[in-house]
């Protein structure tokens, strides 16, 4: 790993170490994880980032939508011209999560099948939440 040293200003030099205090990392990493969400928004422009800072995600912002969500109506819609008419997902949209996708394709994987999920897969990972099942 490459090393690299910066002259701060001291109200980031502060917020480092408020972050680091409140996430128990270190300001290296809070700094490094700051870093690579700026590259990812220079190399996609029209996305950011959100969460808290143990889960940050991506997001397009015209649709309001997380990356993987718009990955999801992509691929579970069968007519993409509906989809385009009825949410509010823009082609060009849908073009920028596609390509983010395609560049980070393990985060939005993951992202995809946490949210595909089986019911009693998640009531075994979550037991204090109750599931109702419409079916029952």
């Amino acid at each position: 790993m490459a090393s690299l040293h910066l002259r701060l200003p001291d109200d980031l030099d502060d917020y480092l170490t408020r972050s680091a205090r409140q996430t128990r990392r270190s300001k290296n990493e809070i700094a490094a994880q700051m870093l690579e969400e700026a590259r990812r928004v220079r190399q996609f422009p029209g996305i950011a980032y959100r969460g808290t800072d143990w889960a940050r995600r991506p997001w397009l912002v015209a649709s309001g939508m997380d990356v993987w969500e718009a990955m999801m109506l992509l691929r579970d819609y069968a007519d993409r011209e509906a989809l385009f008419r009825d949410l509010p997902l823009r082609e060009q949209d849908a073009r920028l999560a596609e390509a983010y996708a395609e560049r980070y394709p393990d985060e939005i994987a993951e992202a995809l099948a946490e949210n595909d999920m089986d019911l009693d897969t998640f009531s075994a990972a979550y037991p204090s939440i109750t599931v109702l099942r419409l079916d029952d």
